[in-house]
């Protein structure tokens, strides 16, 4: 099995190591990130997400076109995640779709920790999209910028002890049962600084990529042994109308997908 990691926007820290803990001994995990077609170290802005979709979309086509049987979106904002799936036939996973539906099954309410106030309405709004929006306790933030969630801008042990704060309010004020952090850099360093996933004040905390990353193996799975399609195809996830699929892309001089050849005609 072949899954990549594809963080969804410029930068590195940890990724592929820390899903390569959880992987399966015959799991190949590869790691990519947007570095050379999207210059910055977040997406908290819908600006910024914006306009990494595109990018995002174009590498999980590529990785299908490689033979990737899975790609894990490792951001906490899903960004290219619906519209990736409206066009390949491999598993897309995104992070915060996956680990907040673990996190229901957990308990009866959880609190969502992205960064910053900024992601806040969007992770809301995700949760609806999601189906546990009722679920929620609340969603509080790190307050700390993912442009300085690196060990030469904070340190591993501050991240610990602002995770552990923002958890104790959590359960304390807003009544959760459960911590989802999104926050997939954060999520690294919480990890690799601590020996469990328990928090302070007794709640277990979700590090949600190595928890998306385990979904993609899952997802592999029930396509290669159970014959499931990773999407339905009759509904959201229907792909586009063919003939403008491919108008648009000779419009933008892009590659067609796997299967289709330039003239119209099916590939051999």
């Amino acid at each position: 099995m072949r899954i990549l990691v594809l963080k969804t926007y410029a930068g590195r820290t940890l990724e592929r190591e820390h899903c390569q803990k959880v992987a399966r001994p015959d799991t190949q995990v590869d790691f990519e990130n947007l570095e050379g077609d999207f210059p910055i170290t977040h997406v908290h802005h819908r600006y910024f997400r914006y306009k990494a979709i595109d990018h995002v979309i174009e590498r999980v086509l590529r990785a299908e076109e490689a033979g990737y049987d899975g790609v894990c979106l490792a951001c906490g904002a899903d960004p290219g995640l619906y519209e990736a799936r409206e066009l390949v036939d491999i598993p897309v996973v995104g992070t915060f779709e996956a680990s907040g539906h673990i996190a229901c099954q957990m308990g009866h309410r959880f609190s969502v920790v992205p960064t910053v106030s900024a992601a806040a309405p969007q992770m809301r709004e995700l949760a609806w999209l999601y189906g546990f929006g009722d679920k929620l306790a609340s969603i509080r933030t790190l307050n700390i910028p993912g442009r300085e969630l690196y060990v030469d801008f904070t340190s591993p042990e501050s991240v610990v002890r602002r995770i552990n704060e923002v958890a104790r309010q959590c359960v304390v004020e807003d009544g959760a049962e459960v911590i989802l952090l999104t926050a997939t850099l954060a999520g690294t360093m919480f990890t690799s600084a601590t020996s469990s996933p328990i928090t302070e004040i007794g709640a277990p905390l979700i590090d949600a990529l190595p928890v998306a990353f385990k979904m993609t193996e899952l997802m592999v799975d029930l396509q290669k042994l159970g014959g499931y399609p990773p999407v339905s195809r009759v509904g959201a996830f229907k792909p586009p109308y063919e003939p403008e699929y491919r108008k648009l892309r000779a419009f933008y001089g892009l590659p067609l997908r796997r299967g289709l050849e330039p003239d119209g005609g099916p590939a051999d």
